[in-house]
């Protein structure tokens, strides 16, 4: 327990150091040194840490990627009815740079005049190749007048993949 003390402002301050030494000395108490008891108290010990951990952590896990999985969702639903814009060039840049900084962290090197030249290219293929599906789709609605028939686009495969995954891992955990 923290004890608390007063101050010249009438505020209570708490000592964290002895409040670390208390609970350390309550796990002691409660504990003890687990390696120096037997073989069964280590299994049981064990077996109900890890059974605690992976509870918490399945709870905790489930929250952090249905929070995360549901705002990927939004975020692709807000820039496909252009609530939001992207600019995927600069988002692209930037995790290049950070790329770089890492690459250069671990291994000493940055990566080389290759490397950049390659990133390059596949960025403006990638550029190049999107035009060209959506003046391909415009083309295709404009020739075959399809204009008020219902399509399928990624953005539906996306929500579909995304609902049965939250499901999947919801009846599994």
């Amino acid at each position: 327990m923290p004890i608390p003390r007063g101050s010249a402002d009438g505020k209570e301050i708490v000592d964290l150091n002895a409040a670390a030494k208390d609970a350390k000395n309550f796990i002691d108490k409660f504990l003890g040194d687990v390696s120096k008891k037997s073989a069964t108290k280590q299994l049981i010990w064990g077996g109900a840490s890890g059974l605690c951990t992976g509870f918490i952590s399945m709870r905790v896990g489930k929250a952090a990627a249905t929070a995360l999985g549901g705002g990927i969702l939004l975020l692709t639903i807000a820039n496909q009815k252009g609530y939001i814009s992207v600019d995927w060039d600069k988002l692209s840049r930037s995790v290049d740079k950070a790329v770089d900084k890492v690459e250069k962290a671990a291994g000493g090197a940055g990566p080389s005049t290759m490397d950049k030249l390659e990133r390059f290219a596949n960025r403006k293929i990638d550029k190049a190749e999107g035009v060209l599906k959506k003046k391909e789709q415009k083309v295709r609605r404009w020739f075959t007048n399809d204009r008020d028939e219902f399509q399928i686009s990624e953005l539906h495969i996306f929500a579909a993949s995304y609902a049965a995954g939250l499901a999947l891992g919801t009846l599994l955990g």
